[in-house]
């Protein structure tokens, strides 16, 4: 199942045991989160860890200083592990240039940027998403944003919807709108396309799952993947077009989420791959690699087929980039000096 070209034992009995430490102190702040916060948020009910493919026993922990202190110990360890057969790698933790230990240096800053947050401390809301997740906290420039608008207004003009942007878009949704079994019977159809695409293009699967799609309401999602449950489920009160349900099934299952999960809890039985893989862990630098590759995942299976789709595309995006900047000014205000 291995990807052509990749080696076939690229970890280390020292990254096993790393990891294995990693994802105990990671289930540990995920029992502590649970302990200490109600329900009722979506985050809340996830928790830190939403899936846990271990099988390991979370560390206790009394305190998220006692969370940040063994953290701390952690990162020292994974020092050696730049080490190759040539010598040992530069000292400092800066200077970490070999991609394991710097993944796992980077998820412990990540996690120790939770330990502030959680025991009280002040991190301004740019400062979390630098930190937590390790890319850019700036807003979408308005200059991007009006070149989004121009190519979407373009393509869907070329479709024959004229007027301002937002008639345009109510009319391109309202033409393509699907009833809730339309919905449900389309996106069962397109997930087996999309799976079938995967397998061909993309990587061999080990298994070939079926996924059902189920319609739910009064949700904060637009779709969500239950891997366990091998369920995608659907905003029922979301209108959803063609368009959008094969974004949503390439995303959330082939190649996107599902498929990722797949593979990772077949590395990590087949101990392939550290136990620190067998996590996905809320907010943190590995969601950009986890999103990112859901998101690119329809371009991955070469799925782009007319311009309703490459419109439904660039409009998921748009609204995700405004989405980001009302983040912006909603947890850190126009000046960047609240936090939340």
């Amino acid at each position: 199942m291995s990807p052509a070209g990749a080696p076939a034992d690229p970890y280390r009995a020292r990254d096993f045991e790393i990891g294995e430490q990693l994802a105990r102190l990671t289930l540990g702040m995920d029992r502590l989160f649970r302990q200490e916060t109600e329900a009722g948020v979506r985050q809340e009910e996830e928790g830190l860890v939403p899936v846990d493919l271990s099988g390991l026993e979370p560390l206790t922990l009394r305190s998220w200083a006692e969370a940040a202190l063994q953290l701390e110990e952690l990162d020292e360890a994974i020092g050696g592990l730049g080490d190759t057969p040539h010598g040992k790698a530069s000292a400092g933790k800066s200077q970490r240039s070999s991609p394991r230990p710097r993944y796992l240096g980077e998820m412990i800053g990540s996690l120790r940027t939770m330990c502030a947050w959680f025991a009280g401390q002040e991190v301004p809301f740019p400062v979390k998403v630098q930190r937590l997740l390790g890319v850019d906290s700036r807003r979408v420039p308005g200059s991007v944003l009006d070149y989004m608008k121009r190519e979407l207004q373009g393509l869907l003009a070329g479709m024959g919807y004229r007027g301002e942007l937002t008639s345009q878009v109510r009319a391109f949704e309202e033409d393509g709108a699907l009833t809730e079994e339309e919905v449900v019977s389309t996106m069962r159809e397109l997930l087996g396309e999309a799976a079938a695409r995967t397998h061909e293009m993309v990587i061999p699967l080990p298994e070939f799952p079926s996924i059902d799609p189920v319609l739910v309401r009064d949700v904060r999602y637009t779709a969500y993947c239950d891997y366990r449950a091998s369920k995608i489920y659907l905003n029922a009160d979301v209108r959803f077009t063609r368009a959008a349900l094969k974004h949503l099934a390439a995303h959330e299952a082939f190649p996107g989420h599902y498929t990722h999960l797949l593979i990772r809890e077949h590395l990590c039985r087949q101990g392939m791959m550290p136990l620190d893989g067998a996590l996905v862990v809320t907010d943190t630098v590995s969601s950009p690699i986890f999103e990112g590759i859901a998101e690119q995942g329809i371009h991955l299976i070469d799925w782009v087929e007319d311009d309703r789709d490459a419109a439904g595309i660039l409009l998921a995006r748009l609204r995700s980039a405004c989405g980001l900047n009302a983040a912006h000014m909603i947890r850190a205000g126009q000046n960047g000096r609240r936090s939340g």
